[in-house]
């Protein structure tokens, strides 16, 4: 079987993308853990735009390490890491640079985490056969 390619995993990405942004925009606007983190609003354009790319690199991981005929594990395995390197690392920095508080940069580690497992999930459900 041939490896995937980018363009096989177009769906994947954009509907990844679509449905992590939903999350975080429902995550910020309503859950309660981030009650106190709406001070201001993020550009759902820009974030968006973010979360399309980690997907098209979650593809290119994916392009390079996995074939099409892949095992249900080994998809999940692979775009989840990746997934979760992607949404959760960068609040690290983030928040030392900025000085926030180690509280909130777990709550970003959360929502990485979930949005890991989700994006997997995706990825999964939605893999070229």
């Amino acid at each position: 079987m041939p490896r995937v390619t980018i363009p096989i995993l177009l769906l994947p990405m954009i509907v990844s993308a679509v449905v992590v942004w939903a999350a975080s925009v429902a995550m910020w606007k309503f859950a309660p853990h981030h009650r106190n983190d709406r001070r201001v609003t993020p550009s759902h354009v820009m974030t968006f735009l973010t979360y399309l790319l980690i997907s098209f690199f979650l593809a290119f991981i994916a392009h390079c390490t996995l074939r099409v005929d892949a095992e249900t594990r080994q998809i999940w395995c692979v775009i989840s890491a990746g997934a979760g390197l992607a949404h959760t690392t960068g609040a690290i920095p983030a928040g030392l640079w900025s000085r926030m508080p180690r509280g909130a940069m777990l709550k970003h580690i959360l929502d990485g985490i979930f949005y890991a497992v989700v994006t997997g999930a995706i990825f999964v459900v939605l893999w070229p056969r």
